[in-house]
């Protein structure tokens, strides 16, 4: 699976950036990593889309692409679901990318 990591580092701030990045470290794992503030953009967008625009200028993050992995996400869901590997309660969504209940 191929994606952009969602942290940038702009010139004038990286060794900030690098810091934050590193404080989402999980056991020198990107892929851990980048779910570490997947999850907690995640979290930001449930209590509205100021915090979650807060959330990745404050964390150096893309939000194209936290939107894209958000949507890769989604489609696999929904192929998992579709070929019975999952429940289809997980793979069903809105015309909104949320989930259903």
């Amino acid at each position: 699976m191929g994606f952009r990591s969602p942290f940038f580092s702009p010139i004038d701030k990286r060794e900030e950036a690098d810091k934050v990045r590193k404080s989402f470290g999980v056991a020198h794992s990107d892929h851990l990593t980048t779910l570490k503030a997947f999850d907690g953009w995640e979290a930001a967008k449930k209590q509205g889309r100021r915090q979650a625009s807060g959330f990745c200028q404050e964390n150096f993050l893309s939000r194209q692409t936290l939107e894209m992995i958000s949507e890769m996400r989604d489609q696999f869901k929904q192929l998992l679901s579709s070929i019975g590997f999952v429940p289809d309660k997980y793979g069903r969504t809105t015309r909104f990318g949320r989930d259903r209940d």
